[in-house]
This record gives structure tokens, C-alpha cells and sequence, in this order.
């Protein structure tokens, strides 16, 4: 799942950077899938943290190991990424630097700044909010009498409603953004502002003690995947641009995680759970940090503009996503995996020598 979600915002960005009609023209439904992709992250992190919770585990400890998830690819693909910008000439100011280097840029109202360096790299702005947050979240959601959860549930989509009407009422002065019908303050708002999209991470958590508690409906996998897309269609075509990024795809995002969960608890065999799919799986975070600086660099070296459609843009755009795919396995072999080795024990797992939990 995490895979076919990274390669929802894979293909997302590859249509902006290469535009792959050719027009150079990017249409709003083009964005759909990045947007869907990163809510689907940000819900399954407050699932899977909550599921493998560690009942004696040290606020300390689980913020070590969550650091050092995220941080050493992170800090390889963002080196990377400020020397390709300085070599083809782009500008690299402290403003475009240093809060993305401290995975601070989200909490920026500039969108200069919050896509600078390597534009992923924004989620996981919101990504460490989501961990500093949720030892107080999880024990939050813990005091929760079982009845109210599903009450909870509505609250939150309710709430993600709100804040999208707080950002189309109140937030609609400013720089229009190219080929979408919002502003810059609204887009931030909406989409990149941590608190805000904490909303997604603790539905997550929400949705972990429900279906560990057996409080939510065994829904087919196949089914709710069938919702996601209706829902897909519906976000594009009946929704402004301020409410459909996330609002209308929160729900439908949270019964594919809660259909998938219960096919693991049930052992339900399905091409999601063939070592190749888990293997695709484990290489997912590397694939979202790598792939944009190939797509934008390589467009620059190439030359700025849509690429002749179909065979061009095609070819171009294959070799591309090709290129990512082997740089993220090297990242994930040879710096996401020997930094949890080395740090991303909890102490007594250090002691029996076990390979680290990977908690999403």
C-alpha cells in the first residue's frame, strides 16, 4: 500500500515537472493522485504508530527511532538536491535552506519556502509534528470511551472540513497559484500547515483502536479500493480546488487502511502481501525522497518545456522513474537500513540483537 501511494505522488510529479501532454499546461486532476497519496501517508503513520505501539517504551526512545527514520534520508536528499540547484545555477538562500534542512518549512506561509530544496520533503515537515505529538495523542485517544470512537471519527472529517471553508472564507487575498484555482495562503493552509494536517494522523490513531477493538465493519479490500476511486472521480470533478486536496478523500482513504488491516489480521492473500509487493513497500519512503530531484534536475538538463507526446514524454518519463527506483533502493540498502540498525533499537532490542521494528 505505501508503495501504489508513493507512486500515486511519483506520477503526480512527474505530469507537473515533464508535463506529459506535451503543453506544458498542467491540469488540476493531474495534482489528484499526489494529493490522495499523501493524505493515504499520513493517515496509515498515525495507524501503523498506534498498532505497534510499545506498551513500556520511553517517549525518549520513540522519538529516537522515528528521527532516525526519517532524518538520514532525508538529510542525503536534501545535500543532493542544493548541490544539482547551485550546479544548474538556482538560487539557495537561507530562507530556502535552513527550515527545510530542520524539517521546519511547513510551518512556513510562503510556499517558496515550503517546497524548496526537494519539495517532498514538506510531508515530512508535517511527518515530524506527527511524532512529537504522539505519545500525547496516543494516550489521548486511549482515555476515549470505545462508544464515542466512531463519534470521533465523524468529528475529525468534520473538522477537516472546517478547516478547508476556514482557508476558502478567509484566506482567498494573496498570489494565485498557476493552473489551480486557489491561492498560495489557501494551498499551505490546507494542504502543508502541520496542525491542520495532524487532523489525518490522529484519524489514524482513531482507526488503530477501533479495528484493534473489532468496533469498525470488516470491509473487502477490493471494495473500499472501489470507494477510494469513486471518490477519486468525485474530488475532481464536484469539488473546488481548496476542498478537494484533502477533505473529500479523508473518509474514503481511512476504509481502504481499516480493509487492508483486517486482510493482514485475517491472512487474506492478495498481491499487496507478495514479498515483491512488501519489498516495493519497504523501498516507498526512499522512492518519495529520491524521485522529485531526478524529475526536476533531469528536466532541467534536458531542457525546460513539455516533452514531445507521446514517444518522448514516454521514454523520457520511464527512464526517469527507472533512474528512482534504483537510486531508492540504494538509498534504503545503504542509509535507511544500516541507520536502524545502528540506532533505531529500542535498548533491550539492542541486547538480543533483533532487527528494529519498522513502525511505518
Amino acid at each position: 500500500m505505501r508503495f501504489l501511494a508513493a507512486l500515486a505522488v511519483v506520477l503526480c510529479h512527474l505530469w507537473v515537472e515533464v508535463a506529459l501532454d506535451g503543453s506544458g499546461h498542467v491540469p488540476a486532476p493531474a495534482y489528484f493522485g499526489g494529493w490522495v497519496g499523501v493524505g493515504f501517508f499520513f493517515v496509515l503513520s498515525g495507524f501503523v504508530l498506534a498498532w505497534s505501539a510499545r506498551p513500556h517504551d520511553t517517549v525518549i526512545g520513540f522519538w529516537r527511532r522515528r528521527l532516525v527514520k526519517i532524518y538520514p534520508n532525508h538529510l542525503v536528499t536534501w545535500a543532493a538536491a542544493l548541490i544539482l540547484a547551485l550546479v544548474v545555477g538556482q538560487r539557495a538562500t537561507v530562507e530556502r535552506t535552513v527550515p527545510s534542512l530542520f524539517l521546519l518549512h511547513g510551518f512556513w506561509p510562503d510556499l517558496d519556502v515550503v517546497t524548496s530544496i526537494n519539495v517532498p520533503s514538506w510531508s515530512l515537515s508535517c511527518e515530524l509534528a506527527f511524532y512529537l505529538a504522539f505519545p500525547l495523542l496516543h494516550r489521548a485517544v486511549a482515555r476515549i470511551r470505545g462508544r464515542w470512537l466512531g463519534w470521533f471519527v465523524g468529528a475529525i472529517a468534520v473538522a477537516v472540513v472546517g478547516a478547508a471553508v476556514f482557508a476558502q472564507t478567509l484566506l482567498g487575498l494573496g498570489t494565485s497559484m498557476a493552473d489551480l484555482s486557489m491561492t498560495e495562503a489557501q494551498n499551505w493552509f490546507t494542504y502543508a500547515f502541520p496542525p491542520v494536517r495532524t487532523l489525518d494522523f490522529l484519524l489514524g490513531i482513531v482507526l488503530a483502536r477501533m479495528v484493534r477493538e473489532e468496533r469498525l465493519p470488516r470491509l473487502p479490500l477490493p471494495a473500499a479500493v472501489g470507494g477510494l476511486a469513486v471518490g477519486v472521480v468525485a474530488q475532481s470533478a464536484l469539488f473546488p480546488t481548496v476542498f478537494a486536496m484533502v477533505a473529500p478523500m479523508v473518509l474514503p482513504v481511512a476504509a481502504v487502511i481499516v480493509a487492508g488491516a483486517w486482510a493482514d489480521v485475517n491472512d487474506v492473500r492478495s498481491p499487496l502481501s507478495r514479498p515483491l509487493a512488501v519489498k516495493l513497500g519497504e523501498v516507498s519512503f526512499a522512492l518519495y525522497l529520491v524521485h522529485f530531484p531526478v524529475f526536476h534536475f533531469g528536466h532541467v538538463l534536458l531542457g525546460q518545456g513539455g516533452m514531445a507526446w507521446p514517444v518522448r514524454g514516454i521514454v523520457v518519463g520511464t527512464a526517469m522513474f527507472v533512474a528512482s527506483l534504483g537510486l531508492a533502493w540504494l538509498l534504503h540498502h545503504y542509509v535507511e537500513q544500516p541507520a536502524m540498525r545502528r540506532w533505531g533499537r529500542s535498548t533491550s532490542a539492542s541486547r538480543r540483537r533483533s532487527a528494529p521494528v519498522d513502525e511505518g
